[in-house]
């Protein structure tokens, strides 16, 4: 029996210990004014779309392409092994085709994040 009540008195205690801090954003916390307003030299200006919309404005269009990509080529290297010429030399057109692509989302992207 001593040994749960020793159990019990080590698990601590409910309160906190007097050397930690209340943290960030505690009702006890000191509140500041708000933050000054800093002038700014241009008004903002609204943020145009581009011509492919979201596929160029998202990263993840022109990522998910590249991946895409590397399957086709995948499927190409796949059908010359096992002796397709033909449907492996298709999918050389589809993965150039699809690279191609992939590329220029990825330069317009560029572009556009960069304006």
């Amino acid at each position: 029996m001593t040994r749960s009540k020793n159990r019990a008195t080590k698990r601590g205690t409910s309160r906190p210990s007097a050397g930690l801090g209340r943290g960030a954003g505690a009702r006890g916390a000191p509140r500041s004014s708000s933050l000054p307003v800093v002038p700014t030299a241009e008004p903002a200006r609204p943020v145009e779309m581009p011509a492919l919309g979201m596929a160029v404005a998202s990263p993840w269009g022109w990522r998910i392409m590249a991946v895409v990509t590397m399957v086709a080529a995948g499927l190409c290297i796949t059908f010359f092994l096992d002796g397709h010429a033909t449907f492996g030399a298709l999918w050389v057109v589809v993965t150039a085709a699809w690279g191609f692509f992939t590329n220029k989302l990825r330069l317009l992207h560029l572009d556009w994040a960069r304006s």
